[in-house]
């Protein structure tokens, strides 16, 4: 499965999703390959101290570096490439939809999926139910852009929940 995570600056989130499954995939014995993008990234920027440090207090992810990444500008490349692109916002999702049309039965809000995803079937047919769905604000993972260490780390918290959730629904296909 090619996995593809966004955000919107591709210095947080994404990263920490990207790393998180990987992780995952590397303990479970899954065949994924993952990339991580923005929707507004300034290409080559490095992850902030609070994202690095936010990763440090998960216990489970002891020792992923973050350090070598440098954010993505999402590009046609990365759209086509996905099996499914994991985004936080919904205006990521909106992003998708108007920039890569054709990338939007492959592009969920990624606490939609987790919560609305059927148990059952492939991963394209899972998905694309999901994306017909009109995203839910509600289910946002929220930037932690400009906020405190304890926010950056309540939101790498949460992105570690929703990974192995994640991980769970679709570790079978």
């Amino acid at each position: 499965m090619r996995v593809l995570t966004l955000c919107t600056g591709n210095v947080s989130r994404s990263v920490w999703l990207g790393a998180m499954l990987a992780v995952l995939a590397e303990q479970q014995g899954l065949d994924w390959t993952i990339r991580t993008a923005g929707t507004h990234a300034v290409e080559g920027s490095a992850i902030s101290g609070r994202t690095r440090d936010a990763m440090a207090t998960l216990d489970d992810l002891e020792g992923v570096s973050l350090t070598r990444h440098r954010s993505h500008q999402i590009t046609d490349d990365d759209a086509t490439w996905a099996d499914v692109i994991l985004a936080f916002e919904v205006d990521h999702v909106n992003y998708v939809r108007r920039t890569f049309p054709e990338a939007t039965p492959r592009t969920v809000l990624f606490g939609q999926f987790v919560r609305h995803a059927d148990l059952d079937g492939d991963l394209a047919g899972r998905v694309a139910a999901v994306a017909t769905l009109e995203p839910d604000r509600s289910l946002e993972v929220a930037d932690p852009a400009g906020g405190d260490q304890p926010f950056y780390d309540n939101v790498a918290r949460q992105t570690w929940e929703l990974a192995q959730a994640f991980a769970t629904l679709v570790s079978d296909d």
